[in-house]
C-alpha cells in the first residue's frame, strides 16, 4: 500500500497509520517508510529500535580464528528463508575479503532498484591463525569497524538509511551469498538491533561474553566447549520475556569450535580457583596434593594449558621461614585442559603457608586470603626409631641403664616417626626391678 503526501520543508506534520489483523496467518509485521520524489529511501517513521521485522540499526560481533583470509569469506549473514536466487543479497553480511574486514547492509528497495551499503575496511586487518574479535556497528549513517576492541575505521554516509530486515529471515554462521564458506573456528556470534555506545560495546564484548539477557540483543550464540553441547539462547525481549527470539543451538558431540571463551586473553589471577586436602593438612614425608583451575577474565574455565603458575611453601613457621618453590614441570603438572595438579613433600612437622601465584601475582584463596595454612603432622610411629629415656631423680641414676632391686623406677617413652619427629607427648612408664 502506498500513499502520496505533499510536505513543505521546515514544517512539522503528524502522520498516523492504523492496522487491522484480518487473518490468523498474518504475521502482523509492517513498517512505515517514506521516499522523496527523487526515489531516495529515508529513515523509518516507526523508529528503528523495535525488535520486529522492520528497519533497524545493527551491531554484529564475533570471535573468529580463520585458517586463511584469502578471497571473500562470509563470517555471518541474515538471509531470506527462501532466497529467490543463488546470488540473492543478504540483509546483513559480515565478510573477510583478502585479509580485511568488510560489511554489507540492505537498506531498502524500489520497484526496479535495490539499495545496498557495503564497505571494505582496508584499515581493519584480519590475519590467519590467530584469534581476533571483530565488530561492525551501523547506526543508519555511520559504519564503524572494530578489531580486538579497538576502533579501526569509520565510514559516514550523507543521509540515514536503516537496515531493512523484513520478515521471514534466517541467521547463517559462516555462510552467505556471493562468498565462500568461512574456514576456521568461531567462538561466539552476537547481534544487537541498536547502536548505543559502540566503543564501549566493542571493548565489553572483546573482554567477556554476554552473561545475562540484555535489551536490544537479537542473538547471542556462545559456541565454546566449556558451555557443553548446548549453545544457549539468551536473546530476549525484556518487555515480553515469554516471547522467544531464537531457539537454543545444539552442537555435534565431536565438534571442537574453540579452546575456551576469551582464551586469547589468557588466565586471570582474580578468577583462578584452587582447592584440595594438601592445603589443609598432611603427614611428614608424604605427598600433599591440591589442584588449580585456571579461568579467564570472564570467569570461564580455560580448556588449554601453558599458564605460568608457581607455588611457594613457606615454613615450618615455628622453626624458620624457608621457601620451597614449585613450578610447572617441577611439582606442578600441567594437565593441558586448564587444570593443574600440585604435589609437594615436607619432612618436618609444623604449620606451613602455601602461596599460589600466576605470573608472579598472588592468587587469593576461597576465603580471600593471600595464603592457605597447612598443618604437616608427624608420620606413623616407628618402633625402631622410638626410644626410652629417664628424667633425673634424687638417686642421680640413669635408670634406663641401672637401678636398685625392689625400688620402683620411672622411664619415659618418646614415640617418633621414621623421620625422628615426635608423634605424641612423652608418656611415663613405672616398673619395679627384681634381683
Amino acid at each position: 500500500m502506498e500513499r502520496d503526501v505533499s510536505l513543505r520543508g521546515g514544517e512539522w506534520y503528524s502522520l498516523r497509520c492504523t492496522y487491522e489483523k484480518i487473518s490468523p496467518e498474518d504475521d502482523g509485521q509492517f513498517g512505515i517508510r517514506w521516499r522523496s520524489l527523487d526515489g531516495r529511501i529515508g529513515g523509518p517513521l516507526s523508529g528503528p529500535y523495535v525488535r520486529t521485522g522492520g528497519a533497524s540499526e545493527v551491531v554484529a560481533a564475533a570471535w573468529i580464528h580463520p585458517y586463511h583470509v584469502e578471497g571473500r569469506m562470509a563470517v555471518m549473514s541474515i538471509m531470506d528463508l527462501e532466497p529467490e536466487a543463488e546470488d540473492d543479497m543478504p540483509r546483513i553480511g559480515i565478510y573477510i575479503i583478502n585479509g580485511t574486514l568488510a560489511a554489507a547492509f540492505f537498506v531498502g528497495s524500489t520497484c526496479d532498484s535495490l539499495y545496498y551499503r557495503e564497505v571494505r575496511s582496508w584499515k581493519s586487518a584480519i590475519v590467519h591463525g590467530e584469534w581476533q574479535h571483530i565488530m561492525v556497528a551501523y547506526n543508519g549513517m555511520d559504519m564503524m569497524f572494530f578489531v580486538d576492541g579497538r576502533l579501526t575505521d569509520v565510514v559516514t554516509y550523507s543521509d540515514y538509511a536503516y537496515v531493512a530486515m523484513g520478515g521471514g529471515v534466517q541467521f547463517l554462521l559462516g555462510q552467505g551469498t556471493a562468498a565462500d564458506l568461512y574456514w576456521g573456528q568461531v567462538e561466539s556470534a552476537v547481534l544487537y538491533n541498536k547502536v548505543t555506545d559502540p566503543e564501549a560495546m566493542a571493548k565489553a564484548l572483546w573482554e567477556c561474553p554476554i552473561q545475562v539477557p540484555e535489551e536490544n540483543l537479537m542473538l547471542n550464540l556462545q559456541l565454546n566447549e566449556g558451555a557443553g553441547p548446548m549453545s544457549k539462547n539468551s536473546a530476549v525481549n525484556l518487555q515480553q520475556p515469554e516471547m522467544s527470539i531464537f531457539g537454543d543451538g545444539v552442537l555435534a558431540p565431536e565438534a571442537r569450535w574453540v579452546d575456551s571463551t576469551c582464551d586469547t586473553l589468557g588466565a586471570f589471577a582474580a578468577s583462578v580457583e584452587y582447592a584440595g586436602h594438601g592445603l589443609v593438612e598432611g603427614l611428614a614425608g608424604q605427598c600433599m596434593v591440591f589442584s588449580i583451575q585456571s579461568r579467564d577474565k570472564c570467569g570461564s574455565r580455560r580448556l588449554s594449558g601453558g599458564d605460568n603458575f608457581t607455588v611457594e611453601v613457606v615454613g615450618p613457621l615455628h622453626l624458620h621461614t624457608e621457601i620451597y618453590e614449585l613450578t610447572v614441570g617441577h611439582g606442578i603438572v600441567d594437565m593441558q585442559d586448564g587444570s593443574y595438579l600440585v604435589h609437594f613433600t615436607r619432612e618436618i612437622s609444623g604449620h606451613y603457608l602455601v602461596y599460589v601465584k600466576l605470573n608472579g601475582e598472588i592468587v587469593y584463596n576461597e576465603d580471600g586470603a593471600e595464603a592457605s595454612k597447612a598443618c604437616v603432622r608427624p608420620f606413623v610411629t616407628d618402633a625402631y626409631m622410638s626410644y626410652l629415656y629417664d628424667e633425673h631423680d634424687m638417686l642421680g641414676l640413669d635408670e634406663v641403664r641401672e637401678s636398685c632391686a625392689g625400688i620402683p623406677v620411672a622411664y619415659m617413652i618418646q614415640t617418633v616417626d621414621m623421620y625422628g619427629l615426635a608423634t605424641s607427648v612423652h608418656s611415663p612408664v613405672t616398673a619395679t626391678p627384681s634381683a
